[in-house]
């Protein structure tokens, strides 16, 4: 991952070959993501998640 780049999303974790981002869906495609992310070089696998439910509601409410 480059440093000091402007990301439209944040890098939650960075484990030697696995970084963990997070992004508003709403403003970002995931596709955009991925060509920021494979411009940085070669990606063997790619796992996408949405949060829970209950962790949206909770981030509603707080």
């Amino acid at each position: 991952m480059p440093d000091n780049w402007e990301l439209p999303f944040r890098v939650i974790a960075q484990e030697s070959n696995r970084l963990t981002i997070a992004c508003n869906r709403q403003e970002l495609k995931a596709m955009d993501v991925l060509r920021i992310v494979s411009s940085w070089g070669d990606m063997d696998d790619v796992h996408m998640e949405e949060p829970e439910f209950e962790e949206v509601i909770q981030n509603v409410y707080l």
